[in-house]
Formats: structure tokens, sequence, C-alpha cells
């Protein structure tokens, strides 16, 4: 791998020293030296002399590879806080729904029967807009 290569899979330096950027993989901004016998990880990059590397892991099997798998589930499933709201709040939109229409029957039927003034600002209304 020249110098300024991405390094394609997980494998162990054979031969060469260098130092790499992993900060895609560790957010370190400051390079790693890799020296024989150390390990390195897929999308790294390789910044000043030339590796040999003999590979490990490529494909799905990559550190890279898992790290995607694992971001993915994690967005794909709902913690169960989350279920709990969902459930919850469902509940509570019916639950405020229903109050509001008993309120409104309530007034409706106090104006109707006349257990209300509904002289506002002077005006007198219409039991229905009095019990909006």
């Amino acid at each position: 791998i020249l110098p300024g290569g991405k390094i394609p899979a997980d494998g162990r330096v054979e031969r060469g020293e260098s130092s790499v950027d992993e900060s895609m993989m560790t957010g370190e901004s400051m390079p790693v030296s890799k020296a024989p016998g150390s390990q390195v990880v897929c999308g790294t990059v390789n910044l000043q002399g030339a590796l040999a590397v003999r590979v490990g892991k490529v494909g799905g099997e990559t550190a890279l590879a898992q790290i995607i798998r694992l971001v993915q589930d994690a967005q794909a499933s709902k913690c169960e806080v989350q279920k709990l709201a969902d459930v919850l709040s469902g509940h509570f939109v019916k639950v405020v729904l229903l109050i509001s229409l008993a309120t409104f029957a309530v007034w409706l039927a106090i104006t109707h029967t006349g257990g209300a003034d509904l002289i506002y600002f002077g005006q007198r209304l219409d039991p229905t807009v009095y019990s909006l």
C-alpha cells in the first residue's frame, strides 16, 4: 500500500513502516505508527511509507462493515422508552379528544337549557358559538 492509499481490508503489516490516519475509525486526529506485526483497519489511510499487508478480513467481516451494520441496526430499532412514548401518545390524543367533545357537549346542553348568560360584550351569542 503506497503513501496516500486507502487500506482496502483489515490485516497485519508484514513489511514496511509508516503512519496511518485512523481518524475515520477512532476519531483520533493523530496518525498511528505501524510496523511489522501491527494491525491495520479497512478504510484508513496510509500516510508515509509503503506497507505490505497480509489481509485478514474482507467485505462484511471487516471492522468498518461491522460498524456500519451496528449503526444501521441501531437506527432501525426503537428503544423501549420510544415504544412506550408512542403507545402513550396514541392514548393521550384519544383522551384529549374525548375530554374536548365532552366539554363541548356539556356547555351546549347548558346553553340550550338557559343555564348560562349568553351575553358577551353586549351581544347575544348563539348557544353553539358560546359552547365553542
